[in-house]
């Protein structure tokens, strides 16, 4: 349960350092945060209690992993990226969007399978087993691979959406 805070509160962070970080990257200005990162990050915390209950919800431990790491991973972290990207209100092309926020996606699961090796294989307070093979690190970077590309096409229509009222009204 401590660990799933944990990564709840790192998709938050994770929210803060985007939110700063795409407007720096692209601009080179900053934003203040405001009362829509608040609701963001309200947001961002519910839906990945929500991918919590679905993937423990699939009884098979193998199938949950894989949604958890799909869905509370690569797809949750495309969309803290578009909504970081969005609070900003950084003007950026969608390839510039993805390509970035793709980028961030895999270093979170990288991140998140070293910090899980590290917890399995040098704690000495806890017990805790993440990998019962060494596949299944690979398994879950796939699985990120793959949530954050099902966000790619959800999030495409709504990136290329903003971008055209961008220019409509710049006309």
């Amino acid at each position: 349960m401590l660990y799933l805070l944990s990564l709840t509160i790192g998709l938050c962070v994770a929210y803060l350092a985007c939110f700063w970080l795409f407007p720096m990257f692209f601009t080179g200005a900053s934003q203040r945060i405001s009362s829509r990162s608040i609701r963001s990050v309200v947001l961002i915390i519910g839906m990945n209690v929500t991918s919590y209950l679905i993937a423990f919800s699939i009884p098979d431990a193998e199938w949950s992993n894989r949604i958890l790491h799909a869905v509370g991973g690569g797809l949750l972290g495309m969309i803290v990226c578009y909504l970081a990207a969005r609070d900003a209100r950084v003007s950026i092309r969608a390839f510039q969007f993805f390509t970035f926020s793709f980028g961030t996606v895999l270093v979170l699961g990288v991140g998140n399978e070293i910090i899980e090796y590290f917890l399995q294989n040098y704690t000495q307070y806890f017990q805790f087993a993440f990998a019962a093979t060494f596949n299944d690190t690979w398994l879950d970077l796939i699985s990120n691979v793959a949530g954050a590309s099902l966000g790619v096409i959800v999030l495409a229509p709504w990136v290329l959406r903003k971008n055209a009222d961008e220019k409509n009204l710049k006309m």
